[in-house]
């Protein structure tokens, strides 16, 4: 959606910041990345355990040396079911 969202946000990624950090996760290997809705979150999406934890790695290490605060930085594995909604 970073194309749809350029129109009104000036640019793929809402900050350079954000910009920044999803190409250190491509770089370091990410599949994939992206922003939530109008960012600054950034996330990327990695085959393995290990592969998630270099790409975390290059994004702590490159990050400080641009000047980018990371404020939370999470690896974790995908939930893989939809959402379930109970009425109580």
């Amino acid at each position: 959606t970073g194309p749809y969202s350029a129109r009104s946000q000036y640019s793929t990624f809402c900050c350079p910041e954000s910009e920044a950090l999803a190409r250190i996760m491509v770089e370091a290997g990410a599949l994939g990345v992206g922003q939530s809705s109008w960012g600054p979150a950034v996330y990327g999406f990695a085959g393995s355990r290990a592969l998630a934890e270099r790409v975390a790695e290059a994004v702590t290490s490159k990050a400080s040396s641009l000047g980018i605060e990371i404020q939370y930085l999470y690896v974790s594995r995908p939930r893989n079911r939809g959402y379930a909604l109970k009425y109580i």
